[in-house]
């Protein structure tokens, strides 16, 4: 498979370029995400947050931004 180009990249739909970016992110392992020391300290917090307050399920927010 050949890498995509930039031009190639910037003829694609805002939908297929936001596609093609969850596409490359779900290939990737937590494990590969480097993170600075600060930012999983944050990550542990909000994961040990017994009432994290206000949540939005993803598909309502998906909603809302398609118009919705």
């Amino acid at each position: 498979m050949q890498p995509l180009t930039g031009a190639q990249i910037r003829a694609m739909t805002v939908e297929e370029r936001l596609q093609l970016i969850e596409t490359v992110w779900d290939s990737l392992d937590p494990a590969d995400v480097p993170l600075a020391d600060e930012q999983r300290a944050e990550l542990d917090r909000r994961l040990d947050d017994p009432n994290p307050g206000l949540l939005i399920p993803w598909e309502q927010v998906r909603a809302e931004l398609d118009g919705g």
